[in-house]
């Protein structure tokens, strides 16, 4: 069955182009009306000048072009002064940071937390070992207000 003729300009309807793909052996994301069609890796227009045809058989290098373009153009963005994503990448980052300080913080407060109550258990230790107990209650009683 012969494929409808179609303009080039106008998106395909309910075709996929499947029996011409097979014929013309291309693979999945290459358009048979021409490789400017194509969007599964490559949004935006392609440059005329390269050789798009035969780089572009290589999903690789094109999406790393795709990558290459994608940086240029943010970095374009920014020079004219649309900061915004710019900004908020910097403010998750401080928010990163800020968290892990936090974090960090947080432990040095529980080592001294717990050094100190390490010293004050040494310290009534090497009380009691100066003086002698009669009973059970006065061993028990300088740790009572130990609070860990």
């Amino acid at each position: 069955m012969a494929e409808t003729p179609m303009n080039i300009d106008s998106p395909p309807v309910a075709s996929h182009f499947g029996p011409l793909r097979r014929r013309l052996r291309l693979k999945p994301y290459q358009h048979p009306l021409g490789l400017y069609r194509s969007t599964r890796y490559f949004r935006g227009y392609p440059d005329p000048n390269e050789d798009w045809l035969n780089s572009s058989l290589n999903a690789n290098a094109r999406h790393a072009r795709f990558l290459e373009r994608r940086e240029a153009r943010r970095a374009q963005e920014a020079l004219r002064g649309d900061y915004q994503s710019f900004i908020q990448r910097k403010a998750l980052i401080a928010a990163i940071k800020e968290g892990l300080q936090a974090r960090r913080d947080k432990r040095m407060r529980d080592r001294q937390r717990h050094e100190s109550a390490l010293a004050s258990i040494t310290n009534t230790f090497n009380q009691l070992a100066l003086e002698p107990k009669s009973s059970v209650d006065d061993i028990i009683a300088p740790f009572s207000n130990i609070r860990v």
